[in-house]
């Protein structure tokens, strides 16, 4: 487990769902690449990120996973089992611990206590790459815009938590 409270999610699905529905849980849960419940949530613990819920691109995975090419029907039961495993608006009813290892995210990203400095770490090949806040930083009610240093750093005691990213489509 990757934080205290997690647990495997294909036990939690068995327990809480008709045995039906896991055959098309588990092949989305194959393409979503999850293995525990913590792979769904942002860095928050608390709410499930947008890419799992709409079923889109996987983030890649430390984990082998089989290749699925989920139904449309698969689809519908994975939201069906989002909400049943967490709320309606897709928020865990009871949050997640503290990290006890680093997750099984294949880019892993860590920030300074003052969020000035944004790290990902890419671990199949160790190397990493710095963010640092966008020179055209407007900052929105829930999200600061970075920009890539195009250098790296190392990882010290300074990266003290891990952080929730999303690209800008915006581009600045």
């Amino acid at each position: 487990m990757t934080r205290e409270r997690d647990k495997v999610f294909m036990e939690l699905v068995v327990r809480k769902m008709d045995r039906s529905d896991g055959v098309g849980v588990n092949r989305m849960r194959k393409k979503m690449k999850v293995y525990l419940f913590s792979q769904l949530s942002y860095c928050d613990g608390l709410t499930v990120k947008n890419t799992v819920i709409q079923g889109g691109e996987a983030e890649p995975s430390t984990i082998e996973f089989s290749y699925e090419e989920p139904t449309s029907s698969d689809r519908r039961l994975w939201q069906k089992a989002l909400r049943t495993l967490t709320s309606v608006n897709y928020r865990f009813q009871i949050p997640l611990g503290y990290s006890t290892r680093l997750p099984y995210d294949r880019f892993v990203w860590f920030t300074t206590v003052d969020r000035q400095r944004l790290l990902c770490v890419d671990q199949a090949s160790m190397m990493s790459t710095l963010y640092l806040p966008s020179a055209s930083h407007r900052r929105t009610r829930q999200s600061a815009l970075y920009q890539d240093t195009g250098r790296s750093d190392s990882l010290s005691c300074m990266y003290t938590q891990f952080a929730s990213v999303q690209a800008s489509s915006s581009g600045g």
